[in-house]
């Protein structure tokens, strides 16, 4: 033991001291950062939601999930979310979800085996299957082929996150995805953390408006700050939350969703920053892709046009 002692401070003699602190300092900051977790018991997700009828009634209302306790099966801490219902947010009663920060990828409990749902751990043009229940009274799951568009790390309550920008295979599928995308580290999508199942295809999650656990907080807009998360909007409040452009950025297409009920069909204008016009698009349907290839890198604006509305919204074209 004695030897090792003369040459540590051999070391700290020609100016080692200043690596172990940098070392030190490292080992600090990625422990600060492994403090952030998925999904921590208290995290709580409060959404806009629009429901067709029937039943209840049509109209706007808010749906809200939370991360109540944590659970060990199999030897695996896991986390168990509760809220809304089948047709609104999630489809158990309880589900259960499992980070595993080895091989970056979120875990969903389906059936009583733990299955891939959102992966970190792929790069820019890289796929994988996410698994997900085929419905929530049924006995089999089923999974879709996703392909990451980009993943790009900025803010998100304060604190910079992934955000990972997806494209879905949906051939085959009556199933909503876009309400996943983008999604975020630590939070899920900004849209919804699940897919929308084909069966309640007469309830809309339109937006994450806040999102909170013991770390941080999220707020889409100052208003749910200032008047809380669960404030009542008004139909020309909520236009915005239902005129979207995914991916956003995007590369070579991207994909308008609009929500008929408030906005009829009309024509969108793809402006640059001092205004020319690039190109029109007359929307026939809530739901449509459109190529944005010729478009050289930077950004943009789409202005939607119909007899009784007029909004404008951003994107960003990147290589």
């Amino acid at each position: 033991m004695k030897a090792k002692f003369p040459t540590a401070q051999a070391a700290v003699k020609k100016g080692t001291v200043a690596m172990l602190c940098m070392l030190l300092a490292g080992l600090l900051f990625t422990s600060k950062v492994k403090a952030q977790e998925w999904f921590p018991v208290g995290a709580k997700w409060t959404y806009s939601a629009r429901n067709y009828g029937p039943p209840p009634p049509p109209g706007y209302f808010v749906a809200y999930m939370e991360c109540i306790k944590d659970t060990i099966i199999e030897g695996i801490m896991a986390k168990v979310l509760v809220g809304g219902d089948a047709c609104t947010i999630s489809y158990y009663p309880e589900n259960i979800f499992y980070y595993n920060d080895t091989a970056d990828i979120l875990y969903y409990y389906i059936k009583g085996v733990f299955r891939p749902y959102f992966d970190f751990s792929k790069k820019e043009g890289e796929s994988y299957y996410m698994y997900f229940p085929y419905n929530f009274m049924s006995e089999y799951h089923d999974s879709v082929l996703v392909t990451v568009d980009s993943v790009i790390l900025k803010p998100f309550g304060g604190i910079n996150v992934r955000y990972q920008y997806i494209s879905i295979d949906k051939r085959g599928y009556f199933i909503s995805f876009l309400d996943l995308n983008p999604i975020v580290e630590y939070a899920g999508g900004l849209g919804c953390i699940y897919p929308k199942n084909s069966g309640c295809d007469y309830v809309t999650i339109t937006d994450l408006r806040c999102y909170s656990d013991n770390t941080f907080s999220y707020y889409a807009d100052p208003i749910f700050k200032e008047q809380g998360c669960d404030i009542k909007l008004s139909v020309k409040e909520l236009v915005k939350e239902t005129f979207a452009v995914f991916p956003n950025p995007a590369m070579d297409n991207i994909q308008i969703k609009t929500n008929k009920e408030v906005l009829q069909y009309g024509t969108i204008r793809i402006v640059n920053p001092v205004g020319q016009v690039l190109a029109t698009h007359v929307l026939t349907s809530n739901e449509e892709n459109i190529s944005i290839s010729h478009l050289s890198s930077g950004i943009y604006f789409i202005q939607y046009k119909s007899d009784n509305q007029t909004f404008q919204t951003k994107f960003i074209k990147i290589k």
